[in-house]
C-alpha cells in the first residue's frame, strides 16, 4: 500500500476511482455503484499498480496521462447518459473500461518500454 501512495500517477489513478465511485454512489445506490466498479475502473485500477511498479518520471506522466485520459472519457459518458436519459443508460458504464482499453494499452506498452530502456544495463 505505501508503494502505491508514493508514486503520483497511481495516487492520482487511486483517487479518480475513489471519486468516481463516490460519484456513482451518490447517483445510485452504493450496490449498483460497486457492481460497475470493475467494468468503469478496472483499468485505472491496473494503471495504479503499473504506475506503483514502474517509477521513473517518463513513467509517471504517460501512466498519469493515461489516468487523466480515463477520467475525461468517464466524464463524457456520465455526461451523455445526463443528457440523453433512457431506461437502459446504465448499461452504457459495463463498456467504459473495455472501451478505455483502447487508449491503455498503446500507453502501458510506451510506459513498460521506457521502463525497460531506463533499467537494462548499458552494454
Amino acid at each position: 500500500m505505501r508503494m502505491l501512495l508514493s508514486s503520483p500517477a497511481a495516487l492520482l489513478s487511486l483517487i479518480l476511482t475513489l471519486g468516481g465511485s463516490v460519484f456513482m454512489g451518490r447517483e445510485t445506490s452504493l450496490l449498483g455503484a460497486l457492481l460497475f466498479l470493475p467494468f468503469c475502473f478496472g483499468p485505472l485500477l491496473a494503471n495504479a499498480v503499473l504506475a506503483a511498479r514502474w517509477r521513473s518520471l517518463g513513467v509517471q506522466t504517460l501512466l498519469g496521462t493515461a489516468a487523466l485520459a480515463h477520467l475525461l472519457w468517464f466524464a463524457w459518458v456520465w455526461r451523455d447518459t445526463k443528457l440523453h436519459p433512457d431506461p437502459q443508460s446504465a448499461l452504457v458504464f459495463l463498456f467504459v473500461g473495455p472501451y478505455a482499453l483502447a487508449v491503455f494499452v498503446p500507453l502501458w506498452f510506451a510506459a513498460w518500454g521506457l521502463h525497460r530502456r531506463r533499467t537494462q544495463p548499458k552494454a
